[in-house]
């Protein structure tokens, strides 16, 4: 993957600038419809959370999976849940439910 450097071509950034700001406003917009969270928090777990797929992504299509493929997903899971779910709900680690470390 090419990575694009200031100036380089704008309009791809501002491309991908405009993707990044819109899945982050769906994630903010299903945590609004669920109630979830105060609504000043909204916008920054769903940043982070959308950031840690972006930033796992990129890792993995530069070096392949360098780290452990399934500890990976099960811990961006236990973050997702933390920053998304229900308080109810993310008290349960998934980690469990993959097997045995």
């Amino acid at each position: 993957m090419v990575e694009l450097r200031e100036g380089q071509d704008a309009e791809i950034g501002e491309a991908i600038d405009a993707w990044f700001d819109s899945a982050i406003g769906d994630i903010e917009r299903g945590l609004d419809a669920a109630g979830r969270f105060p609504p000043s928090s909204r916008r920054v777990r769903a940043t982070l959370a959308f950031g840690q797929l972006e930033f796992a992504s990129r890792r993995w299509m530069r070096h392949g999976w360098d780290v452990d493929r399934d500890e990976t997903h099960a811990l961006l899971t236990e973050a997702w849940l933390h920053l998304l779910a229900d308080p109810g709900t993310r008290d349960r680690s998934l980690t469990g439910a993959l097997g045995p470390p």
